[in-house]
């Protein structure tokens, strides 16, 4: 893929500031690969050093909430495809929210690790499943994971460090070898550390 976008920020008018709501708005052009996921937002407090990210579906503009007054934050995209692929990073921008209070929306980044439901589910031969899990926090090893029914580990889907914040990953319903999986009933397993989650998927011809 040729990942070409442009990123542009706005702060926020007064009557959002006035609410409380310490927001960053943030705008960009759509690529127009074919099998464009989405776009994953990542952003920190120092050049280049991204802390957090926030996968954001297929959507051009988002408004990250939550954040602390007076503060500079750094912003940068990717893109990712629906294979799993997730290009470089876009040009860096820079805003800093005014306002006091803060606190108000859903915050950047969440409150408590987090596994959801894979969509869709039924999952049908020849599909891809979406799969999103939460960090509240970075962490040096994520693992997600493919089980069948008898424990077994059939395919990992990813594996290794992971910033904090919300992320999506794909699986197109196969094994480790590439081969498709038999129709049944399998699980998702989301492990960092000792924190275990799962949640069931099917898959029908």
């Amino acid at each position: 893929m040729n990942w070409k976008f442009l990123v542009f920020v706005t702060l926020l008018g007064a009557a959002l500031a006035a609410a409380g709501d310490n927001s960053i708005s943030i705008t960009w052009s759509r690529n127009t690969e074919p099998d464009l996921l989405g776009y994953r937002l990542h952003f920190g407090t120092r050049p280049g050093a991204y802390t957090a990210s926030r996968d954001l579906g297929d959507v051009t503009t988002y408004t990250l909430t939550g954040l602390a007054a007076d503060t500079t934050y750094y912003i940068a995209l990717t893109a990712l495809d629906h294979w799993g692929n997730e290009s470089g990073y876009s040009n860096e921008v820079e805003a800093a929210p005014e306002g006091g209070g803060g606190g108000g929306g859903n915050p950047a980044v969440p409150r408590r690790f987090e596994l959801e439901s894979a969509y869709p589910n039924p999952l049908r031969h020849g599909s891809a499943a979406t799969l999103r899990f939460a960090l509240p926090e970075a962490r040096e090893e994520v693992t997600l994971a493919v089980y069948n029914t008898l424990g077994q580990r059939v395919r990992t889907i990813s594996s290794g460090p992971a910033a904090a914040g919300y992320h999506i990953r794909t699986w197109d319903g196969r094994d480790q070898t590439g081969l498709p999986l038999a129709a049944g009933v399998y699980y998702i397993r989301f492990q960092t550390g000792v924190k275990i989650l799962t949640t069931p998927i099917t898959i029908f011809r």
